[in-house]
């Protein structure tokens, strides 16, 4: 078998495509030679965790159902094994699910044929990668005036789109002052201000970041959420410094460690 062909019996055609590409930037960023030593691999699996347990992790099955659970797990094995990573931790986990995609008819009878030859391919020794895997491009569907609310370690943050790099490319956004235990509807933040960031030299400045791999609306992740769009009136960031250039530049992952830096007081 090859990895494709599993990934297409999954028919969850962007589930796979948003999964493959946080592999490939996570890959890309950590992969110092070919091949990866084993903290390289533990860091990869901390990154894709922390944006896909946003969907391992919901216990609302209206927001993610079963058959969404399980379709990540075995496409989060498959496409890791397809990039040589180590999924010892996460094959278990994967051959339940198949089990279980077959036990409620979610896919097709030539999956449940295959299954038994799926099993034991990702049981065979993952081949590890020559060279990085190529970048996915920056894209967004996310639109200037929207409000997103944002996941990260069970507590939920929430931005401002100013505007997007180039064309539709990377979105910019600024955080509200505020962090909630669920996601909040528009009245709950509209009155929040800017949040900033606190230098060493005692000044909070405005503080916007243009986010690469911010793409998909709804998020396949299940990390970021639309709360409204064409919201006119951004966070009032009057209290606040002059930013120092127009925005830093991040992506999906090292956002979480900006959130940590921005929030550390809260």
């Amino acid at each position: 078998m090859k990895h494709q062909q599993i990934l297409d019996k999954l028919a969850a055609r962007f589930l796979v495509q948003a999964l493959d590409e946080s592999f490939a930037r996570a890959m890309n960023w950590s992969m110092p030679t070919k091949g990866g030593s084993l903290d390289m691999q533990n860091q990869v699996w901390q990154q894709i965790l922390s944006r896909w347990n946003c969907v391992l992790q919901e216990e609302d099955k209206k927001e993610v159902s079963a058959a969404y659970k399980q379709k990540t797990i075995l496409a989060m094995a498959v496409i890791a094994h397809k990039y040589g990573l180590n999924i010892d931790s996460i094959l278990p986990q994967a051959l339940v699910a198949i089990d279980a995609l077959n036990a409620a008819v979610e896919l097709s009878d030539d999956f449940e044929r295959r299954s038994p030859q799926i099993k034991a391919f990702l049981q065979t020794p993952p081949q590890p990668l020559k060279r990085r895997p190529i970048m996915p491009d920056n894209i967004t569907f996310f639109r200037p005036q929207d409000v997103v609310s944002i996941q990260y370690q069970k507590r939920f943050y929430v931005a401002y789109v100013h505007c997007d790099t180039g064309i539709n490319e990377c979105p910019v956004i600024e955080f509200y002052d505020g962090v909630f235990d669920h996601v909040p509807n528009l009245e709950e933040v509209q009155k929040l201000p800017a949040r900033g960031a606190h230098y060493q030299d005692g000044r909070v400045r405005i503080s916007r970041y243009a986010v690469a791999q911010m793409k998909y609306l709804p998020d396949p992740a299940n990390q970021v959420k639309l709360i409204a769009a064409a919201v006119a009136q951004p966070p009032s960031s009057k209290h606040l410094e002059t930013s120092i250039g127009l925005y830093a530049l991040t992506d999906i992952f090292a956002l979480q460690k900006a959130l940590e830096y921005l929030f550390q007081t809260t």
